[in-house]
């Protein structure tokens, strides 16, 4: 249970909330640090306290009788060396190793640290070790960049760069700022190998990677010039529902979802309820024909035939000339050309948008994170 070798058990003791472990090990030859010669004389012994692993919610404890050796050669003095503790510590290697594992996993240091019998301030110090968590300096082919609110450092927003082929982080940028992103992207050593970055509707983004990626097809993100469309269709119903009697009014609301779900996948009642909400306004009918020939644009296979359809439909959606949706076509002809780029490719920033509820998730389980540093090791850690 202790997951110890080559040790000789003196005596255990069980307490309350402690088990006590008194240990010590065979004497054995050892190699003096300072002329490589093996010795085999003890010159004392003192006493050694390390915390080991959990044992049913009780926090063991190792009583190591430590020889140190003395080299025939050269004098020099030194501890024996093990494999179950590293030197200077006082913590045993498993305890490390379980809080490294419990790292990867979506819970705070708190947790982490009463799991494994220490501090919260422990497991941060441990995290530093974990693995090599340098800056990135290569790119691969397909990458993703978004924002996410990480209030850490100083800064309210945090960008994240993830790979869309390994579906992993890449890295966190300290800030949402030209400063930070230009000193971070200049550090990267291939940025004209990079192909693909998928981005929202940031213009921000925009700008930033046509300065730097010259090769990269910008593609904007399927999700996002959607659901504008499905804004422009809530406006206008909400702008039908304020004429209504109170009871129409509730209707419409409880409804609402039955507008924004493709026609094809409504069961029988639901078409009902569709044809007695479009009966009762033309433009509500125009603001839903206009989505749902979007959702046929995204459907169509062909690329050449896709983009004559999109083509179509920003005349139709014009032609409409709908208050509510003349904001949002003009946003899809500023786009054009980047949402054309998403027909060419499977990429989409749901990969990013997904890694970024993780982030989020791990933010509000530690309440958050004073240090961008921890934050950005923690996020690595967990990706």
């Amino acid at each position: 249970m202790l997951n110890l070798q080559d040790v000789v058990l003196k005596n255990i003791k069980f307490e309350e909330s402690f088990i006590h472990v008194w240990l010590e090990t065979k004497p054995t030859s050892h190699i003096c640090p300072a002329c490589n010669m093996a010795s085999t004389l003890v010159y004392d012994y003192r006493n050694r306290k390390i915390k080991h692993i959990m044992i049913d919610k009780k926090q063991s404890i190792l009583h190591l009788r430590q020889r140190r050796y003395i080299c025939a050669d050269c004098g020099k003095k030194f501890n024996e060396a093990y494999r179950f503790v590293s030197r200077y510590y006082r913590t045993s290697n498993d305890v490390i190793h379980n809080v490294f594992s419990d790292l990867k996993k979506q819970i705070n240091f708190k947790t982490i640290g009463d799991r494994n019998g220490v501090a919260s301030q422990s497991v941060i110090r441990y995290m530093q070790f974990m693995k090599p968590f340098k800056v990135t300096r290569e790119l691969p082919e397909a990458i993703g960049i978004d924002e996410f609110r990480g209030n850490s450092g100083g800064n309210k927003f945090q960008v994240v760069i993830t790979d869309l082929e390994q579906h992993k982080i890449i890295d966190i940028i300290s800030a949402r700022s030209e400063t930070a992103l230009y000193h971070y992207l200049n550090s990267i050593t291939n940025k004209d190998k990079v192909k693909y970055v998928t981005i929202d509707l940031s213009i921000f983004f925009k700008r930033i990677i046509l300065d730097n990626f010259k090769n990269a097809q910008i593609i904007a993100d399927k999700f996002h010039y959607t659901r504008l469309i499905n804004w422009g269709l809530d406006k206008v119903r909400k702008k039908v529902q304020t004429n209504l009697e109170p009871d129409m009014r509730k209707f419409f609301k409880h409804s609402r979802k039955i507008l924004h779900k493709r026609g094809a996948d409504l069961n029988d009642d639901q078409l009902n309820t569709l044809r007695a909400m479009l009966d009762y306004d033309e433009n509500l009918r125009w603001a839903y024909s206009i989505k749902e020939n979007l959702y046929e644009v995204n459907d169509e296979k062909d690329i050449s035939k896709k983009k004559e359809l999109f083509n179509e439909w920003i005349k139709y959606s014009r032609g409409c000339d709908l208050e509510e949706f003349n904001g949002h076509i003009e946003t899809f002809i500023k786009w054009y050309k980047y949402i054309v780029n998403s027909f060419n490719t499977t990429y989409t920033n749901g990969i990013t948008e997904g890694l970024n509820t993780k982030i989020k998730t791990l933010k509000r389980i530690s309440y958050g994170f004073r240090s961008f540093k921890n934050f950005r090791l923690r996020i690595l850690a967990c990706s």
